[in-house]
């Protein structure tokens, strides 16, 4: 059977390594069509299918398969919705996501969502490492009073919130998929 290897130089050692392998061509075409491959080598090869399925089961977390993240997009009506959008990722980077996600949700349980303060609250110095650090992306993303489309609505939008108010957080997976793999990819603008 046909297989394809994606090789990624690693940072430490600057050294290829495998990062994810397929024996199905539309995994391996859409992988290439949106990751930005002047990071990854890729190398087809043969071996039998008895072969591949050893190595698989021994190396599992390279194995890339289709993985599906719920995220939000606007129904036709123009109404924000919980929707999905499926991906061939190596699984070492569903993993990864799961684990950041069960980090989350671990302290967001003990947060108490009946105060947490708008970002009008902090001054711009403070806002900006913030925003480095990822609270407005939690923020803005996470929380179901925040419209995401319009970069401009949502500074009015926060422009005209009160300093502390009610929310409910609602995870968008590809959001957090693509905060911790973003770079791979290709800009698609």
């Amino acid at each position: 059977m046909k297989i394809w290897k994606f090789y990624k130089t690693s940072e430490v050692d600057k050294k290829p390594e495998l990062y994810g392998i397929t024996g199905i061509k539309e995994f391996a075409k859409s992988f290439m069509e949106l990751r930005d491959m002047s990071k990854f080598k890729l190398v087809k090869g043969k071996m039998s299918r008895d072969d591949f399925g050893r190595f698989v089961e021994q190396n599992r977390s390279i194995y890339i398969d289709s993985y599906r993240f719920i995220t939000s997009g606007k129904n036709k009506n123009g109404i924000i919705e919980a929707t999905t959008i499926d991906i061939p990722i190596p699984t070492s980077e569903s993993e990864t996501v799961k684990e950041e996600y069960d980090m989350l949700f671990g302290e967001f349980d003990y947060m108490n969502w009946n105060n947490i303060f708008a970002l009008d609250m902090f001054n711009e110095k403070v806002l900006k490492a913030l925003l480095r650090l990822g609270y407005y992306t939690a923020f803005r993303y996470n929380c179901r009073y925040i419209d995401t489309d319009d970069e401009e609505m949502v500074y009015d939008k926060i422009d005209q919130m009160e300093t502390s108010f009610d929310i409910m957080p609602e995870f968008d997976e590809y959001r957090v998929y693509m905060i911790l793999y973003g770079e791979s990819y290709k800009d698609l603008k």
